[in-house]
This record gives C-alpha cells, structure tokens and sequence, in this order.
C-alpha cells in the first residue's frame, strides 16, 4: 500500500513504519509501484508533498479506480486542489508521462 497521508495508516489499524506493508508514496516513482498494490491518493499530501498528480493516476493504463471520496461541502487544500480521497490499484499497463 502507497500513501502519504499520515492518518491514514492509524485509521486503517496498520504500522505506519512496516515497509512489506506500507510504502511513503513520495519515495517511488507512480510507475515503479508494484503490480497489485493499492495506491490511495489525497487532495494535500499527495499532489504537494509526494509530487504525485491525480492526472497521472487518472490518464494511466496502469492504474484502475478502485473507490472515490469526495466530500458533500467541496474542501479545497494546498495551491486550490480539491481534498479528495482516491484508491486505486495497480494494473499491468503503460504508464503515460503526464505534466504536473
């Protein structure tokens, strides 16, 4: 599991430290993400800390939506990006270069 949201492992009742487990999405490039993992998206740390776009996740071969949560009130974080929560899974296919 990639993620940069640092609740979310507490939420989820996981180590946030237990690397065969849960991986700082910051760290790996989208691309390089193993096949079968989840990779949950948020509208904060995602795009401003990890440099991980919701396009590049979106526009990708390699990716499948898994489940999306977006707010009733839209919420908008960091450079006016909407704080959403998205899951996906990583699919065998192209990985398509896509500018932040």
């Amino acid at each position: 599991m990639y993620f940069f949201y640092p609740y979310l492992a507490f939420a989820l009742g996981i180590d946030p430290f237990d690397e065969r487990r849960v991986r700082t999405l910051s760290r790996v490039k989208v691309e390089d993400v193993e096949e079968g993992s989840v990779v949950v998206w948020d509208g904060h740390f995602a795009p401003n800390e990890a440099g991980v776009s919701l396009d590049s996740l979106m526009s990708s071969s390699g990716y499948r939506l898994l489940h999306s949560i977006k707010p009733e009130v839209a919420i908008r974080s960091l450079n006016n990006v909407p704080f959403e929560i998205h899951v996906f899974e990583r699919i065998r296919g192209t990985m398509r270069a896509v500018p932040r």
